[in-house]
């Protein structure tokens, strides 16, 4: 017989809807007379050996398949999560029919059989602990084990911009966690990069890579303009062409400008000092934190930053500028439309061996960066390669980063293919020199219109860097050069490379004892915005989800278990019946096999006459739904006549859920170090390695109870901190 798979596809369906159609007859009974019942009791009763019949044969299925499975002959998942099992153990059958039970379960006095998941609703007791970090130097640990949970990847990223005036580079605010909403964001070129590395981050790493990215803007243009320097220029102004001269003023000369040792130095001081503050400033606020710095820098911030990382402090250029120096190694050189190699040219800082024809040539003088990365649009006609300055053994084609980055094979690939994509273009060619690659972004052109369109889009595609995904997601993958180098090692080792995963994202489980829940504003590194997030804070951890949605569910019923009244007794083989004084009827529930219902008898009864409570806070929980789960002893789905509920057992009560929580994972932060700024509600979780998770509880009442609980945890270093917007000296409320 060959298997219809869309058949069967269709079957499910049919099944599912007479089911409903089922579950509707059934309540439609309730309430009605002895006479209506004997009437419609022969459809009844029909009904339910049909499905006893199908259940039957879904139970012959379901044989075969697992001895078909254990024979290599059908494929299925291995999870023991994922099988479907019955609620009463059936006699295996492989080759023989199914017999169909004559007679009515309701005959019987026992409910109909049931498909239920097994395990479902069952959660981990605790965090699961995290799988091993590979140890290279300790050859009694697993050098190379088949799970590996990765602490952050810490980063500073410096963006300095190009020719012309850039407000969006500028500090606005005094305030480091200044509240920029969503909605309000200034929409120049820092933030639509910080979006794109945003949104690039969520879409290829979030799931397995913990990028903590933090990324500082540089300006310098404003210092080269200021009013007397503005007003001579529009004195020597001729009439006409206005407009003309205007952009001359704020872009052109800014290149002149930088070319003269006066105006020059202005500008690497400002710029030099800058990133020394800002970087200053990321420590204070990130104590311990151990990550690395690299620069994004386009166009004339390009020649900029190349010439500070060429420069010893206190070093003189062959202009007389002075470099004070920068007071951080760089581990990763980004430029984008960048004019440094026709600079360095110009200014004769390339030597020139060999023939006229052919000549060889090499620069002087070096950055002093780990990697340098060069991104080239084909019709930008201010981006020029790097390769054959840097590289002795002679440059090699650039490689196409719409070829890499394709969307028809990168689309859904994991993190370590995808970094390995990346890296069999990034070929180190010296030791002396980092590594260099030149990298084209795609060019558009039609036949035959290739130099019209070239001209049409160059001002365009000297602007294309700051939206170009495909820059981003190299940059970013560069930035996790870290996790690529454990994956390096399993490949030389010739070991399958591991499972990755952040090893503060962790399991959710209702078992965790959780104190407060509120929805709370938290600030993404990268674009320093703040969007609503749950968090919730236990004994050593604080949690974060998402959304309210990913947690509260719909209670359906409640049994408290304080009173000595409650009774719990078994009922036929799988079933146990839950009764109170007040309701001596009781609840009748179904578990999936006979060692499922015992155990929940056991754990009920051992919670009936204790008082002990457990009371989640969940002021500022934006929700009409339920989180009272938490703290949970047992839980699982159980059958609730034609319902399926999934039922947990709390310290003082039984309650059942019309489903289980959406989250599957949770962040996990440690209350050890915590910086609070009471005067805008901030709260600063520090963990050793200096990755912050920060968020802010704007209710006053709710963000007190927050601080004093935060405060009563143990082992908790809590500092408070005057909000930087608020001046020195003033009272803070």
């Amino acid at each position: 017989m060959t298997v219809a798979w869309g058949e069967l596809d269709a079957l499910v369906d049919e099944i599912l809807r007479q089911a409903v159609l089922a579950k509707a007859a059934s309540s439609a009974f309730q309430g009605r007379s002895s006479d209506s019942m004997r009437r419609g009791g022969a459809r009844v009763k029909s009904l339910v050996e049909a499905l006893n019949a199908c259940n039957a044969s879904i139970q012959q299925a379901l044989d075969w398949t697992d001895n078909a499975t254990c024979s290599g002959g059908l494929l299925l998942q291995s999870e023991e999560d994922d099988l479907v099992v019955l609620e009463q153990d059936v006699e295996q059958q492989t080759n023989v029919p199914a017999q169909v039970n004559k007679s009515s379960p309701l005959e019987q006095g026992v409910m109909p059989r049931r498909l239920v998941r097994a395990n479902a609703g069952v959660y981990e007791t605790d965090d699961m602990s995290p799988p091993t970090t590979p140890h290279a130097s300790s050859p009694k640990r697993n050098a190379f084990p088949p799970k590996v949970a990765l602490e952050s990847v810490n980063h500073l990223l410096f963006v300095i911009h190009g020719i012309g005036p850039h407000a969006d580079f500028k500090d606005v605010h005094s305030d480091y966690f200044a509240d920029i909403p969503s909605d309000q964001q200034r929409r120049g070129k820092s933030q639509l990069l910080k979006e794109l590395f945003r949104s690039t981050r969520d879409t290829y790493l979030s799931a397995d890579i913990p990028l903590a990215l933090e990324i500082q803007t540089i300006e310098w243009h404003d210092v080269l303009h200021t009013a007397a320097v503005d007003t001579a220029f529009d004195q020597l102004v001729p009439d006409g062409a206005n407009a003309l001269r205007h952009f001359n003023k704020m872009t052109i000369m800014d290149m002149l400008y930088y070319a003269s040792p006066a105006y020059g130095q202005l500008v690497v001081d400002s710029v030099t000092a800058q990133m020394n503050s800002k970087y200053k400033r990321f420590l204070h606020h990130h104590p311990g934190w151990n990550g690395h710095v690299s620069i994004f820098a386009h166009s004339l911030g390009s020649v900029i930053a190349y010439d500070i990382l060429s420069h010893d402090a206190g070093a003189l250029s062959a202009t007389g500028v002075q470099f004070p120096g920068l007071e951080f190694p760089v581990e990763n050189f980004f430029a984008a439309g960048s004019p440094v190699p026709v600079m360095l040219l110009s200014r004769g800082q390339v030597e020139l061996t060999g023939d006229a024809d052919t000549p060889l040539l090499h620069v002087r003088s070096r950055p002093r960066c780990a990697h340098y990365f060069n991104f080239i649009h084909p019709s930008d006609p201010i981006a020029y390669r790097m390769e054959p300055l840097l590289c002795e053994g002679g440059a090699s084609t650039p490689a196409s980063l719409s070829a890499i980055f394709d969307p028809k094979i990168v689309h859904g690939i994991s993190f370590s293919d995808l970094y390995s994509r990346f890296t069999s273009t990034t070929l180190a060619t010296s030791t002396q020199a980092p590594t260099c690659v030149d990298y084209y972004l795609k060019h558009q052109t039609r036949d035959g219109t290739s130099r019209m369109m070239d001209v049409a889009y160059a001002p365009a595609s000297h602007k294309s860097y700051w939206i170009s995904q495909d820059v981003v997601l190299a940059a970013l993958l560069q930035l996790c050069r870290p996790v690529g180098e454990i994956l390096r090692r399993y490949d030389i080792a010739q070991v399958p490379r591991p499972e990755l995963r952040p090893r503060r994202r962790v399991s959710f489980t209702p078992h965790k004892s959780v104190l407060l829940a509120t929805t709370a504003l938290a600030r993404d590194r990268i674009t320093g915005t703040w969007h609503n997030r749950v968090v919730l804070l236990a004994n050593k951890h604080v949690y974060s989800v998402a959304s309210v949605k990913d947690l509260a569910v719909t209670k359906s019923w409640a049994v408290p278990l304080a009173s000595n009244s409650t009774t719990v007794v078994p009922v036929d083989n799988v079933g146990f019946k839950v009764a109170t004084s007040t309701d001596a009827k009781g609840t009748v529930l179904h578990a999936p096999s006979r060692d499922d219902r015992d155990a929940w008898v056991d754990a009920i009864r051992a919670r009936i006459g204790h008082k002990t409570k457990a009371v989640v806070n969940c002021d500022g929980l934006i929700t009409n739904q339920s989180v009272e789960y938490f703290g949970a002893v047992k839980t699982s789905f159980l059958t609730q006549g034609w319902s399926t509920k999934w039922v947990v057992l709390t310290k003082s009560h039984l309650t059942a859920y019309e489903s289980c929580p959406a989250a599957i994972s949770w962040w996990q932060f440690s209350v050890t170090t915590v910086v609070v700024a009471p005067s805008v509600g901030r709260f600063r979780l520090v963990s050793p390695d200096g990755t912050a998770f920060t968020f802010k509880i704007q209710d006053k009442p709710t963000f007190e109870m927050w601080l004093q609980a935060v405060q009563e945890r143990k082992h908790c270093h809590l500092s408070i901190e005057q909000d930087e917007s608020v001046p020195r000296g003033a009272v803070v409320p």
